[in-house]
């Protein structure tokens, strides 16, 4: 599967304990982008579900893993999305190649650096108060802009996003929301048509 921008419309982080059913739900209601956060997991409980969701994935969405390109790259996922402390881009690149790299920037300087270093996409926030993330500073709205505006690749927002706070994102020039906790315990078909909507 190639990449796009529209496939960042709704682009599904997993919670910390994924279940391949709510996976699957997510999928079939129209998210086209999978990242596999398991932030508790050992390497090989991690494994062991990049694998199923991989195959979960497999002809209807990017399968991208969260912050181990080693996983990545053993697995042959789609890509790999990293933080500001996880390797290096370059160092990323040379082991996974052509695939899809993206990185979360929390301010225009970092997004600037991202798209410079080989980024593909960049993640921005949290835009508002996040149960996955207790100890980030939210996003302003004006910050969020100004990354839209001085980078190319696409910028997706994250943290804290649901069916009632969404519309407000929608002018700041962004490529499309990740959402965690709300898309997977929700309806993924409301979040995308919701989202296309606004």
């Amino acid at each position: 599967m190639k990449l796009s921008r529209e496939m960042f419309s709704v682009y599904g982080v997993t919670p910390n304990n994924p279940d391949a059913e709510s996976i699957e739900k997510a999928i079939n209601g129209g998210v086209k982008i999978i990242q596999l956060r398991m932030k508790n997991a050992n390497r090989k409980e991690f494994l062991e579900m990049a694998l199923k969701v991989k195959k979960i994935c497999e002809g209807k969405a990017l399968f991208i893993i969260n912050d181990d390109v080693s996983i990545a790259a053993e697995i042959d996922a789609d890509g790999v999305h990293l933080g500001q402390g996880d390797m290096k881009i370059s160092d990323a690149r040379k082991m996974l190649k052509n695939k899809i790299i993206g990185l979360s920037a929390h301010n225009r300087e970092e997004a600037m650096q991202a798209e410079k270093d080989g980024a593909d996409y960049i993640g921005c926030g949290a835009m508002f108060p996040t149960e996955t993330k207790n100890d980030v500073i939210p996003l302003s709205l004006f910050e969020l802009r100004e990354i839209c505006r001085v980078v190319t690749i696409p910028v997706v927002a994250i943290g804290g996003i649901s069916l009632d706070n969404m519309s407000g994102l929608k002018d700041s020039g962004i490529d499309g929301i990740a959402v965690s906790s709300a898309l997977f315990k929700g309806d993924a078909k409301e979040f995308v048509e919701r989202w296309k909507s606004i």
